[in-house]
């Protein structure tokens, strides 16, 4: 939950924020910052139903804008984030099954230079944790396991570039897997 004070610190001009849950308010009351140049958000748990709408006239000076959650679920209005110049995202792969309201609105980002988009997998972010002895059994299942997560990777990838192609501007665009 983002704090209602923090709306009175109208000096500031970087700030890197993470929650729980982000309320469908939550991105209003950073958004009345009116010095924010960079802003770096770390979403944990959830987030509204429709995903994180970035309203008409939000973020006017922002400049910098990096979200962390598990699904690129950004929407942006026209008129918000004149300045954007550039947008990182965090995310995993088994979080983003569908193509429609993954970055809706980015064509919005008129200004926007460079896109970077960071999938993780979660399995193997575990997976790099743990080590034991395996059945065959065990081993085919994470197999067939691993060939359902390159399947969202790609999903995921296709859906990144489909958003991105409907930018009027061909902007450095970097999509990387870990």
């Amino acid at each position: 939950m983002i704090p209602k004070w923090i709306s009175l610190l109208d000096k500031l001009s970087s700030l890197k924020i993470q929650v729980v849950a982000l309320p469908g308010d939550g991105v209003e009351a950073l958004a009345k910052l009116p010095s924010l140049l960079h802003l770096t958000l770390s979403v944990q748990d959830h987030v509204p139903e429709e995903g994180v709408i970035i309203y008409s006239k939000a973020f006017q000076n922002l400049k910098e804008f990096w979200f962390k959650y598990e699904a690129p679920c950004l929407t942006f209005e026209a008129g918000a984030m004149p300045r954007l110049l550039s947008l990182s995202i965090d995310c995993y792969a088994q979080r983003a099954q569908q193509d429609n309201g993954i970055l809706a609105g980015i064509e919005h980002l008129v200004n926007l230079k460079s896109f970077k988009v960071r999938i993780y997998n979660r399995s193997c972010v575990s997976a790099s944790y743990a080590y034991c002895s395996k059945s065959q059994e065990t081993l085919v299942e994470e197999d067939r396991q691993h060939k359902l997560e390159m399947c969202d990777i790609h999903n995921l990838q296709a859906a990144l570039k489909k958003a991105i192609n409907k930018h009027p501007r061909k902007s450095d665009i970097s999509i990387v897997f870990w």
